[in-house]
């Protein structure tokens, strides 16, 4: 499918089409967005992702089990709105949000509202994870970091890409 994406660009050298260009073009909306919202996958990538997300959408979205992007997620996308046409976005776990609508700012407003509502949700009871830092109040030298960076992309056999960083 790619293949045939790429041999329908009017411009040869133009960039690769999304993996997804299908999946928006199956969908029956004029306007689509789609984003990887960080808040979103804070959201689906839990252990019952699914069972969050329906405790903040309710039925007002459609909930699409992980597959890797391609022909098989815009195909399954397309089969959950069809399930329910009356959801305001697909969420495609451990994905992404897609939202939708007549005029792009139809979708856009969507989205914002589906991201903002997910960023609430995750914060309630948020716990501090991390130790805050102070930033160091001299950065490091290029000949006092290179070391660092050539040991950490060292390979296991003793080659490593030392020639690249001088």
């Amino acid at each position: 499918m790619i293949n045939f994406e790429r041999g329908n660009l009017l411009y040869r050298k133009a960039p690769a089409p999304s993996i997804e260009t299908l999946l928006y073009a199956f969908l029956p909306h004029k306007f689509v967005d789609h984003t990887h919202s960080t808040a979103i996958l804070n959201l689906t990538n839990q252990p019952n992702g699914e069972e969050l997300c329906r405790e903040v959408f309710g039925d007002r979205a459609g909930l699409v089990p992980y597959i890797k992007p391609g022909f098989d997620l815009a195909k399954k996308t397309v089969e959950v709105f069809e399930s329910n046409k009356d959801v305001d976005a697909l969420i495609a776990l451990k994905h992404g949000i897609f939202t939708y609508g007549k005029t792009a700012h139809d979708a856009y407003q969507r989205m914002i509202d589906a991201v903002t509502k997910v960023e609430r949700r995750l914060e309630q009871g948020r716990k501090g994870v991390f130790a805050t830092g102070a930033v160091p109040v001299k950065t490091l030298s290029l000949v006092e970091v290179a070391p660092i960076v050539r040991g950490a992309c060292s390979t296991e056999d003793g080659g490593n890409i030392s020639a690249i960083l001088r």
